[in-house]
Parts: C-alpha cells; structure tokens; sequence
C-alpha cells in the first residue's frame, strides 16, 4: 500500500494531462479496468480516453504513437516494450453436469472424443491448447469455433462442449455452478501493458503502469 501511495504522490501534480489507453475485449470488464478506474479517481486532472480494440490494431497504435499503452495478453515480440501485470493459467471449463475429470486437473487424453468450443486459432490460446493436445498424442474434436472467451463459457456451459479459456475470463464472471480443471501439464497467458519504444514516454501512463502493476 505505501509503495501505491508513493507512485500516487509522485504524479499528484502532473495537472491536466491526457492518457490513451486501449484494451482487449476480453480484458475490458473487470478488476483491470477497476484499477484503472481507481488510478483516474485519485487524479481528476489526468483526462483519460479508454477504447476497446483487438490484439493487432492496439499494438499498432501504441506504435505508431495514436496511444499511450495497450492492455492485452503479451505475445511473442512484444515482451522488449511490455510490462506483466500477472500470468493467468489456462483452466479447462465444463458445464456443471459434464463428466470430465474427479481430480481438480485435467489430461489431453481424458478429452479424446469430448466435444470442445475452440478459440479462433488467430488467438494466443488456441494454438497453446493444440500443442498441449499435440505433445500428448491427442487430436482435438473441436465443433464449434468462437471469437471471444465470454462466448466460449457460455456454450460450454449449455453443454455443446468443454472449453479452454484463461482463469481471468472465468474469475470476471464470478460463477461457482461451471465445473474447471487446472491442465496436468500447466500453460499460462501472461497479461501486461504496452507501451511505444520509439515515442517519448507519457509520465502519466508510466506511472499507471507502476499502479497496475503494485495492485497486482
């Protein structure tokens, strides 16, 4: 809390600064968003512009100069000019009367022949899944392909199949009556912010990142 409390004070007279923020869908409800919102309370000054965009267009306008930091899960190529937040497992969610796994994980080959909502492979998830399933010898039967995580949990928890998303995405929908399964051979996604290497720093998006960074 005092290390909190010290990056506030330091930016307390920053006055009226502007701050571009854009952030994945997937990560736009929630405790992130929380904080952000938490950071723009205790500075009024500082004018805040908050957009929702997809992985590839928040990257090019972070360097391209049209935003101060992206919010999104860190891929490949991106770790030089990006700061982790924190990492998110990749879980295995079933419906609640679904019958996967009695233990608390669960394995590729338990999921031969089990119907799975799969996460368009343009994504950082999906081609992590299938090199988990691949590695142990399984082939996936994917029945539907979806966009968004949100979507993913909702048809598994219809009972069209079991789906693999980041435990973040199940945290924010704080729902107790869907069955998940940590994977045997543990993925993780990391979650973090970035910010241009080429255009001059905005202070006051340096010192989000240090918020966001000490709450979690």
């Amino acid at each position: 809390l005092e290390s909190v409390e010290a990056v506030a004070y330091k930016i307390a007279n920053y006055g009226n600064a502007e701050l571009r923020i854009l952030i994945t869908q997937a990560l736009s409800a929630g405790r992130i968003v929380n904080g952000i919102g938490k950071f723009a309370a205790l500075h009024p000054g500082i004018k805040i512009d908050l957009d929702v965009e997809h992985r590839a267009l928040i990257t090019h306008r972070v360097n391209s100069g049209q935003a101060d930091l992206g919010i999104l899960s860190i891929s490949i190529g991106l770790e030089d000019q990006s700061s982790t937040l924190f990492s998110s497992p990749i879980i295995c969610v079933a419906s609640p009367t679904a019958q996967i796994s009695q233990a608390s994980t669960v394995t590729a080959a338990q999921l031969a022949g089990v119907p799975l909502v799969g996460l368009k492979s343009n994504g950082l998830i999906r081609p992590m899944v299938d090199q988990w399933f691949r590695e142990a010898g399984v082939t996936p039967t994917y029945t539907i392909e979806v966009g968004g995580a949100g979507t993913a949990i909702e048809l598994a928890r219809g009972g069209l199949g079991v789906t693999f998303v980041s435990s973040f995405s199940l945290m924010e929908r704080a729902d107790s009556q869907l069955q998940s399964f940590e994977l045997e051979k543990s993925l993780k996604l990391k979650i973090g912010v970035i910010t241009s290497s080429s255009v001059h720093p905005n202070r006051a998006a340096h010192a989000l990142v240090q918020y966001l960074t000490q709450i979690y």
